[in-house]
């Protein structure tokens, strides 16, 4: 029995003693792979802590072997454990404890890994356009380049860094938004393995393009002149690019109705182009042909105002032929209160051609005192405005035969009346006197040069004096003041002479003023009516009376020429045919005994 438990005891002491030392297994020894060829450099001494744990090292020795039958022999050992080269990847490493006393050992394994770095693409750079402020600095996001750098691997996380050392240490990492300090500028991104931990690093650049630098252009301006008025005219938008670019290469310029447009790239105009208000804002877009970058601007259109529509008519000038040989001074500028009758700040401008005045060259340097240079002579006028819109246009001088025969102020070219050469076929009153040579043509008693009421001399031929706008000058009128009283008949002193009349002392004689005639009830019986009027075959005259039988009707022509004499009425309501007059003004003058009456008759 003592021989047995001795057995045991033995037995129990040479277990302990043979286990006592115990080979933790440590972790795998992983390190990055720096130069991707699968091989590395490892120290296997630091592992030593991890196989002892809380052994004590000075009790043990440690050796590492290559395969496990080398650790359990405890041959082979790894001479270089501090600077070991693995052989294969990964490679299992063995490791032999031993007690040196007893010579009790264990042994465990580990693995070697050399882990690859990530595969990383080196990124094209970022490219911006400048936002505005010309300095080539400019906010940018970072992470538009994760997917180009990391091939979109989940299993990769990336930074950015201002520099290799900042990447490195991973310290300092930069915004995903991020403002660069040059252009261009260099920074550093960081991918790293989230398995392993193993990162590679790259560079990126950050280009900041330039965006067109424009030039606010002046206003195009385009005077009125189609449809005048309106303010709509046809603009050539591209006259403003030279000024909006300023000599910028590659920019191509589009144009757009609104702000939005121009930043959307939406709706481009079509030039030429028609203003739709005036002035209208157009918004101009710049864009750089090799970056795409852009700027945008305004552009203002402006349509001025023509002259034309503030402006009258010249009338024709004519002069006496003084020196018989057709030429005569000319003030032209007496015509300038007819072209700008409301004095707006126009420059006034004479010329001998139309092309001239259009051009504006060659203007006729005197024209208070121009001499014709032909007979007649067309001068042409420019009217400009301070804005220099302009239009054109014109007057003739002529210089004319002053011959008057009967010295009534009227020439006698002008005493022709029907216009055909032939002086001896007018008589306005039919007196048997031509008018050339009747100092009274319409026979009432009033001198014509009475009646034209202006001395002539060698600047002017006689104005036209219509008292009563029924477009028949006094002088051929026998009713002047359009009463329907004959002139002969207002001399109400029976002296021979109207003009010194004055019934109601107001200085203006009764042959002039209707009120007078209208006041006075024997002439009532002259009262009539015609229609329908304007009328063009036909007319009705209806009277007041019925002394239709002893009645006279007579026709006469704006010139004072009687077209249809002495005709007879039916009737106190009798119809005319008048169905060979022309279109235009008449007067139809209807006579009972002394005493006539006139009115108008409008022909179509």
């Amino acid at each position: 029995m003592k021989k047995q438990l001795h057995i045991f005891l033995l037995f129990l002491t040479f277990s302990i003693t043979a286990f006592s030392q115990v080979a933790n297994q440590p972790n795998d020894y992983e390190v990055c792979d720096d130069d991707n060829d699968g091989y590395s450099q490892f120290d296997l001494t630091t592992l030593s802590a991890q196989v002892l744990d809380s052994q004590n090292p000075a009790d043990y020795a440690l050796t590492y072997h290559v395969t496990q039958n080398d650790a359990d022999v405890g041959v082979n050992p790894i001479i270089n454990a501090g600077n070991y080269s693995n052989v294969t990847n990964p490679q299992l490493i063995y490791i032999r404890l031993v007690d040196p006393i007893t010579g009790n050992f264990d042994t465990t394994w580990f693995s070697l890994i050399v882990n690859p770095l990530p595969s990383i693409i080196a990124p094209t750079a970022i490219m911006v356009c400048d936002d505005g402020a010309p300095n080539g600095l400019t906010s940018m996001d970072l992470s538009s380049k994760n997917v180009e750098i990391t091939g979109n691997n989940p299993t990769y996380a990336i930074s950015y860094y201002l520099n290799q050392v900042d990447a490195d240490s991973e310290v300092n990492p930069l915004p995903t938004i991020y403002t660069n300090i040059s252009n261009p500028q260099i920074i550093i991104a960081r991918v790293e393995d989230v398995n392993s931990g193993c990162f590679a690093t790259t560079t990126l650049e950050l280009v900041v393009e330039p965006s067109p630098v424009l030039v606010q252009p002046l206003p195009l301006h385009f005077c009125d002149v189609n449809n005048p008025g309106d303010e709509q005219e046809v603009f050539t938008l591209e006259d403003a690019n030279a000024e909006i670019i300023n000599g910028q290469i590659n920019v191509t310029l589009t144009y757009y109705e609104t702000q939005m447009d121009a930043d959307n790239e939406t709706n481009p105009i079509v030039s030429p182009y028609t203003n739709t208000t005036n002035p209208q804002t157009l918004y101009v877009r710049a864009e750089q042909f090799v970056t795409a970058c852009y700027d945008t601007t305004t552009l203002t259109l402006r349509v001025l105002p023509n002259p034309s529509g503030a402006m009258g008519n010249p009338e024709d000038l004519a002069l006496c032929d003084e020196n018989n040989n057709g030429t005569a001074a000319f003030d032209l500028t007496v015509n300038e209160g007819l072209i700008n009758p409301n004095g707006e700040p126009f420059s006034i401008t004479y010329f001998l051609s139309e092309a001239d005045a259009s051009d504006n060259v060659g203007n006729i340097s005197n024209p208070n005192n121009f001499t014709n240079m032909s007979n007649p002579q067309t001068i042409y006028v420019r009217v400009e405005t301070t804005d220099g819109c302009y239009t054109t246009t014109s007057f003739m001088t002529e210089v004319r035969d002053c011959t008057d025969t009967d010295n009534d102020g009227v020439i006698d070219s002008d005493e022709d009346l029907n216009n055909n050469g032939n002086l001896e076929d007018d008589d306005a009153d039919n007196d048997g006197t031509p008018n050339y040579l009747d100092d009274d043509d319409d026979g009432d008693n009033v001198d014509t040069i009475d009646e034209i009421n202006v001395e002539l001399d060698r600047n002017s031929i006689h104005s036209f004096i219509d008292s009563d706008n029924d477009l028949i000058e006094n002088y051929l009128d026998d009713d002047d003041d359009g009463d329907n009283v004959l002139t002969i008949d207002e001399d109400y002193n029976n002296n021979g002479d109207p003009t010194d009349d004055d019934t109601n002392g107001n200085s203006i004689p009764d042959y002039l003023e209707s009120a007078v005639a209208l006041s006075l009830n024997e002439f009532s019986n002259l009262k009539f009516s015609m229609f329908p009027n304007p009328t063009k075959d036909e007319v009705t005259i209806q009277l007041a009376n019925s002394n239709f039988d002893t009645t006279k009707v007579d026709i006469y022509n704006i010139h004072g020429k009687v077209v249809l004499k002495d005709m007879k009425l039916e009737t106190n309501t009798s119809t005319i045919d008048i169905s060979n007059l022309e279109s235009g003004l008449y007067f139809v003058q209807l006579t009972f005994g002394n005493s006539s009456t006139v009115q108008k008759l409008m022909v179509d």
